[in-house]
């Protein structure tokens, strides 16, 4: 060893020991995250450089000077990738879609021109000066490409840090950004410009410059969290072990933060929706608008129940709010909070559906009493009565037998009445056909009907389908008859290939939809939960003076 390099040398083992100490604190102390262990890889690959360099100045073997230029040689071209991958980590560049691909571009080059100097296709030759020990003064195509990469890379790596401090106006990032700017330059400056236009040997000045680098990440760990989540600042000791699922985005949708829960829930991996849209999310594209002009207010967003698409397309019930989202004191986005309702509105539709046949089964029941039981009965009675009539002789009591006659035949129609409006439908029986009946039962009062059937009849009825929805449209029309003062009422009912539209509204003064629900909307809530007890979608809409217009989809069965 030439012990008289030592005070050269020690610029190269002091700022390797200061990165063998920022090693083991962002490894081994920091919380793991992809940006900490980029961040560890780029500062060992550092402290491996400086390192051997250091011994490098300091030997005079040629036999270990060739050894420890290879391990210089790694360290740097491991370095100078791990400085890109950082910089579109750091930057938010990356797409975590295409990683495998950036880490083919990124490192496969460096890892080939490692192994091109193990193999020694460089052939390299070295120069001995009294002031840095040996120096490498090779000149080959092969070098030539090695060096071109370091520079494109490293170019590469400045601009992104220093575009991202213009458009940050950050401490941190401008920190970085010095620190990788003045030793890349330098470098690119006294190793390859000067040699190539002077034609001179490359002038080892970098290791001791990189120790800006090292200063300057050692300012941005300690003052400025350098590997904190940038933009947005996440508590992950909060976040992490919830169930519910919080997502972050700017204010133009896209996500820049899913927390575990919310990756499980909707069956992503990590960060592969980080800079995607939220609206890909939206199961219901029809209320992409609707949610989101909720959360581009700065106000914290009452809880909204929505439908989310998984990527394996289930579709989950959720309940989602939406609150501002801070960074120092400005507004940078919205954080939305997300509870998966699914199971519970499974269970309440199983609920609904069983109350709602229970409720059919009774008025079966019932009919089935008043048409078979009741209505025979007043029929016998009315028969006996019609063969007393012919044995009478007073005038006078024929009369009042006559008008109790014409009672018990009005009473048996009302029972009738009363039975086919209980249970009006045949187990086989279509919609379309179903409604001709229930407006043939209303002939007798001044409001009209103007019925609508398009599209070809499915091949197999579904009961269920077309009771509930049956019964939504019975109780539209009673309260436009009781209620809207209508003069005509519109049906359509049109069937397409998966789904049944029925479309039906009045001309009546309408109503408040807001207050009625507030005040009891009884009638209304039982309508819907009817078509959503069948998959079904419910939209009423009414206006004051104008009408009231009820739109229902459900499936059907071919």
């Amino acid at each position: 060893m030439n012990l008289d390099h030592l005070n050269i040398a020690l610029l190269a083992f002091i700022p390797g020991l200061i990165n063998l100490g920022i090693f083991i604190y962002s490894y081994f102390i920091l919380s793991k995250s992809k940006l900490s262990v980029v961040f560890s890889m780029l500062v060992f690959s550092a402290m491996v450089w400086q390192i051997s360099e250091g011994f490098l100045k300091l030997t005079i073997d040629i036999e270990a000077a060739k050894r420890l230029f290879i391990l210089t040689q790694s360290g740097t071209l491991i370095l100078v990738a791990s400085c890109l991958y950082f910089s579109l980590k750091f930057t938010e560049k990356i797409n975590d879609n295409n990683r495998a691909l950036l880490y083919f571009l990124i490192y496969i080059p460096a890892l080939f021109f490692i192994v091109a100097n193990i193999l020694q296709w460089t052939n390299n030759e070295f120069t001995y000066s009294d002031s840095f020990g040996f120096i490498d003064s090779t000149k080959s195509t092969m070098l030539s490409f090695e060096v071109l990469y370091l520079a494109i890379a490293g170019i590469v790596t400045m601009f992104l840090f220093i575009s991202y401090w213009i458009k940050q106006k950050t401490a941190k990032a401008g920190i970085i950004a010095i620190g990788f700017s003045v030793p890349f330059l330098q470098g690119l400056i006294t190793e390859i410009i000067f040699p190539e236009l002077l034609d001179i040997a490359p002038i080892p000045l970098t290791t001791t410059s990189i120790t800006a680098f090292s200063i300057a990440s050692i300012i941005a760990l300690r003052k400025y969290n350098l590997l904190s989540f940038s933009p947005y600042k996440v508590s992950d000791n909060i976040i992490k072990n919830m169930s519910d699922a919080i997502i972050i985005t700017d204010h133009n949708h896209y996500i820049k933060y899913i927390n575990p829960a919310a990756t499980k829930m909707l069956g992503y991996y990590d960060n592969e929706l980080i800079n995607k849209k939220a609206q890909i999310l939206i199961a219901d594209h029809e209320s992409d608008e609707k949610v989101l002009k909720m959360f581009e207010t700065n106000k914290v967003s009452d809880k909204y129940e929505i439908n989310l698409i998984t990527k394996y397309k289930d579709i989950l019930t959720v309940l989602i709010s939406s609150s501002p989202y801070y960074e120092k004191n400005k507004v940078v986005g919205n954080l939305s909070l997300i509870h998966d309702i699914t199971n519970e509105k499974l269970q309440s539709k199983k609920l609904t559906a069983a109350m709602i046949s229970g409720e059919e089964k009774e008025r079966q029941r019932l009919a089935f009493e008043l048409h078979d039981g009741v209505s025979q009965s007043i029929a016998g009675i009315n028969m006996k009565l019609q063969a007393l009539k012919s044995s009478l002789i007073v005038k006078e009591n024929e009369l009042i037998l006559d008008d109790i006659i014409k009672s018990a035949k009005d009473s048996i129609t009302e029972i009738r009445n009363l039975s086919h409006n209980l249970y009006p439908l045949n187990e086989d029986e279509f919609l379309c056909d179903a409604v001709v009946k229930l407006i043939s039962r209303h002939k007798n009062i001044p409001l009209k009907f103007d019925l609508n059937v398009e599209g070809k009849k499915p091949l197999i009825n579904n009961p269920t389908v077309t009771t509930n929805t049956y019964r939504v449209l019975q109780e539209f029309i009673n309260n436009s008859i009781k209620y809207a003062n209508a003069s005509i009422v519109s049906i359509d009912v049109i069937y397409h290939k998966t789904e049944m539209e029925i479309r039906i509204e009045d001309d009546g003064c309408g109503f408040d939809l807001n207050i009625t629900k507030d005040n009891d909307g009884i009638g209304i809530n039982n309508m819907q939960k009817r078509i959503e007890v069948i998959g079904g979608v419910f939209n009423l809409t009414s206006e004051v003076n104008i009408g009231t217009k009820l739109e229902i989809k459900v499936p059907i069965t071919y």
